[in-house]
């Protein structure tokens, strides 16, 4: 199953009733929504919390490199069983892609 949002500025109340679904996808797509550092520790806990994840990508957000490693956190959760991660255009700098793994 597969939950594909994009170009869409998510609103509060948009977030709070995509967050359960994002728990509950196989690949979720959430490229040019707004997202911000705010989301990802939501976004880490969704990692979490869904086993089924394999795909994500926050493409052309404004994640920066705090937001990045809230969403590393849930990627180290055992649970996690995430393939594929992008990130392209999140606003990371130098010091953020390093602690990328490979």
């Amino acid at each position: 199953m597969k939950l594909d949002i994009q170009c869409e500025q998510l609103s509060d109340a948009r977030w709070t009733e995509l967050l359960p679904l994002i728990q509950q996808y196989e690949v979720v797509r959430l490229d040019d929504c707004g997202l911000t550092e705010v989301r990802c520790k939501d976004i880490g806990s969704a990692l979490q919390a869904n086993p089924s994840l394999t795909e994500l990508s926050l493409r052309t957000n404004e994640l920066g490199d705090g937001g990045v490693l809230l969403v590393l956190q849930g990627l180290q959760s055992p649970t996690c069983k995430i393939q594929k991660l992008s990130l392209q255009n999140c606003c990371l700098t130098e010091a953020g892609c390093s602690v990328l793994p490979g």
